[in-house]
Formats: structure tokens, sequence, C-alpha cells
């Protein structure tokens, strides 16, 4: 039996949104260290505030510090335009 048609099927019949699951990582899809690495080289930090930049130099340097992507997002504060400039660059 095809499981993942069946998941794509049992998903498309009703709305449902899956955060931080995890379980394509058992799959060898793990994209959050690249996801980590396309943001810290794409992300739009121009006509930032010092303080938005500050804190974006931050975050770069937590991730490039080793710290999981996940964890780089709870260490670090950043304002809402700078969120909106991490969520499109993804």
């Amino acid at each position: 039996m095809d499981f993942h048609k069946q998941a794509q099927d049992y998903y498309s019949n009703a709305p449902l949104i899956i955060l931080g699951s995890g379980a394509s990582a058992a799959y060898g899809l793990s994209g959050m260290g690249a996801l980590a690495k396309h943001l810290v080289a794409h992300t739009d930090v121009s006509a930032l505030s010092a303080a938005e930049l500050e804190a974006w130099e931050g975050f770069c340097q937590v991730l490039k510090g080793g710290i999981d992507l996940e964890a780089a997002l709870h260490q670090v504060a950043v304002s809402e335009a700078l969120t909106a400039r991490i969520i499109q660059a993804t």
C-alpha cells in the first residue's frame, strides 16, 4: 500500500495544518538547517532600523554558533517588520 498517497488523500478531505511534526526527518527530508542558511543569505534587511539590524545580526550569529533554527527563533527577539522580511524570504 502507498502510505504517502493514502496520507495525501486523507489530508485533502479536510483543512489541516501540521506544524513542526518532524515526520519528514525520518525520510531524510529535514530542511531546518538548509532553511536557516537560506534565511541568512536571502532575507532582505535593507531599510531596517539600527535596532532591527542589530537583532538580525544577533540572530545570524546565534545560527552560525551552531544553535538550531527553532532555538534561535526563541532566543532573539525580532520586530514585526523583520519577522515579515523573514517570512518573505521563505
